[in-house]
């Protein structure tokens, strides 16, 4: 009997520890899926070459040469490459591998055309350092309107998408909880150097606008 208990208690073992392992060691879609590899890997590789070339045309000269933009960015897309290398070997989201990967793609093109958006709107006056031009102005239409930093609205929504397309855990939390720790101490930085150069009509903006979200924060 005790022989036969021993058994059962490994059969009852090694069906555990597959169990377990195909619920947690399942490889994201975009690694065995040519499509969802092009769309993930492809478009990700297009939006931070983008984001480099712009930031190199886009950058303002005034001030004293704020150049924390660079330690910030490089420090996002790091997580990025970080969250793609460790998503093959953490936990999966629950509910299939299909759904993490169409959402987190909707919202990584969502977020990028919004800050595409906001970029546009706000013009010449738009730079990736802490710059104020002499003769720029308060802009509050578009995005602008909704709330006061929606390019970096559009980057963080950016980034929970890619870290929810890779479909685990710590890739989720990679991609966008450091990332966006940064970018809001950047958000704080920004206002004090805009309600001060700015004056009263930025202040004013700051009354009736939200930082991120309408109506939240």
């Amino acid at each position: 009997m005790v022989k036969a208990l021993a058994e059962i208690l490994g059969h009852v073992s090694i069906a555990a520890d597959v169990r377990l392992a195909s619920v947690s060691c399942v490889s994201p879609l975009a690694f065995h899926h040519v499509v969802a590899a092009v769309l993930l890997f492809g478009g990700t590789a297009v939006w931070g070459v983008s984001e480099v070339v712009f930031a190199a045309r886009r950058t303002g000269t005034g001030g004293d040469a704020d150049r924390s933009h660079i330690p910030l960015f490089a420090t996002a897309f790091a997580c990025v490459g970080l969250a793609m290398a460790v998503s093959p070997l953490g936990p999966s989201l629950p509910g299939g591998a299909r759904w993490p990967l169409i959402t987190g793609l909707v919202i990584f093109a969502v977020a990028v055309a919004y800050r595409i958006w906001a970029i546009r709107t706000l013009g010449r006056f738009f730079v990736f350092n802490v710059d104020v031009q002499a003769d720029q102005q308060v802009v509050d239409t578009g995005p602008y309107a909704l709330t006061r930093h929606p390019s970096y609205l559009g980057l963080i929504g950016a980034l929970l998408g890619l870290g929810l397309a890779l479909d685990n855990w710590p890739s989720l939390v990679l991609a966008f909880v450091p990332p966006a720790v940064g970018f809001v101490h950047r958000i704080h930085v920004e206002e004090g150097v805009l309600a001060t150069e700015l004056g009263q009509p930025y202040r004013d903006y700051m009354a009736r606008t939200k930082r991120l979200i309408p109506g939240v924060w």
